[in-house]
């Protein structure tokens, strides 16, 4: 069969999974791709468990952003299975060369903070900064407060700006509310993420807000901080406000 691809005897197919995706918008592209055979039906498919581990009960950001090509008769979940194991290895090498006194105990926690670094900024050459400001935050006894992780607790609820309210709301992953990491990670990660967060910019800064550029600026104090906020909310930051709370315009801070 190798043989034979390699020959172009066989026809090949790809797919590409998108960092930033979450497993439902996987699910969806193996759903649509042609000459698959689907096994898996949704997010709750019993044959999602297979990729469970010790201490680990979602498959959510488990599989590796990338291309991959398949030929017809092999299955969505043998796809699935080809990612993850790639992740793994990367994520294993990416651990074993981490920066020293990282408020991490495993890289299954690793993996959680970059797939929230992912989903914070697109601007790559912004992430180590970003991981710098959430390990501070850590370190300092202080809750993550991520729009993003508030975002994926909500699921089908989120309309396209949060509230107070939602802001407020106990969900495991709404950050605003709980301590530390939330439970899974939110989204497929780039390199980028993880090279971030395991090996993360050294600065003082604990808030940060975007900015006309589609970046953001970053503040030490919440004095600062609010400045800043204050200067986007007034549109001299030419971007749109996604939240009521902007990281860290509310009284929790």
């Amino acid at each position: 069969m190798l043989g034979d691809l390699v020959a172009g005897r066989v026809k090949s197919y790809q797919i590409t999974f998108v960092e930033g995706w979450t497993l439902e918008r996987c699910l969806e592209a193996l759903a649509a791709s042609p000459g698959l055979i689907k096994t898996l039906n949704g997010i709750d498919d019993p044959g999602l468990i297979a990729f469970h581990q010790p201490g680990i009960n979602s498959a959510e950001g488990l599989f590796d952003a990338n291309t991959f090509r398949y030929v017809r008769g092999d299955t969505d979940l043998d796809l699935l299975q080809r990612a993850q194991k790639q992740l793994a290895e990367k994520l294993a090498d990416y651990w074993n060369h981490r920066s020293q006194d990282l408020p991490l105990n495993s890289a299954y926690e690793a993996l959680i903070l970059a797939s929230i670094v992912e989903k914070e900024t697109g601007i790559a050459e912004e992430r180590s900064r970003i991981a710098g400001v959430f390990y501070n935050r850590l370190k300092s006894g202080m809750r993550l407060q991520s729009d993003p992780t508030t975002i994926y607790g909500l699921g089908d609820r989120y309309t396209g700006r949060l509230t107070r309210e939602q802001l407020r709301e106990e969900t495991p992953y709404n950050t605003y509310r709980i301590e530390g990491l939330p439970p899974t990670p939110i989204a497929l990660v780039s390199d980028s993420a993880l090279t971030a967060v395991l090996n993360p910019e050294i600065h003082g800064y604990f808030y940060f807000v975007s900015n006309s550029n589609g970046g953001h600026v970053f503040s030490r104090t919440l004095e600062e901080h609010n400045a800043a906020v204050a200067i986007y909310r007034a549109g001299l930051i030419d971007s749109a406000p996604q939240t009521d709370a902007i990281n860290g315009d509310i009284s929790e801070r």
